[in-house]
């Protein structure tokens, strides 16, 4: 492929003095594809779950664990903010409008195999075709 473009399609993001990338060759450039990290202080706020999770996330975090609660929150807004990226829309559309427990685009991947620190959460989504906008 020298002196031809590289159709691939990327996504970036940081937290601190982490950062992941997420990309993938697309001949066509039909997909789309987000990523995000998070450490898991980055949801520990009042309101985060009100203002920020469906309600079927609010009850998987009520029933979850007090201690595990910071972890699932910040796998959740990883998720979310991976998918949002990858369709096009980030945060001009509602976090809160879009459920990413069991959504099959996006999923979180354990930091310490990529070579992050445990406390880090870290999602990514793939879109086989541009998602309408």
């Amino acid at each position: 492929m020298e002196g031809r473009p590289v159709p691939l399609v990327l996504s970036l993001s940081r937290c601190g003095d982490w950062a992941v990338v997420a990309g993938q060759l697309d001949a066509d450039l039909t997909g789309a594809v987000g990523v995000d990290i998070e450490d898991e202080s980055s949801t520990a706020f009042e309101g985060f779950d009100a203002e920020l999770l469906t309600d079927g996330e609010r009850r998987l975090t009520l029933n979850t664990p007090e201690h595990s609660r910071p972890r699932l929150r910040a796998q959740l807004w990883t998720r979310k903010e991976a998918l949002l990226k990858a369709l096009g829309t980030g945060l001009a559309r509602e976090p809160n409008s879009i459920d990413v427990v069991a959504d099959p685009r996006v999923r979180s991947m354990a930091p310490e195999p990529l070579g992050l620190p445990a406390d880090l959460a870290v999602a990514v989504a793939w879109l086989a075709v541009p998602p309408l906008r």
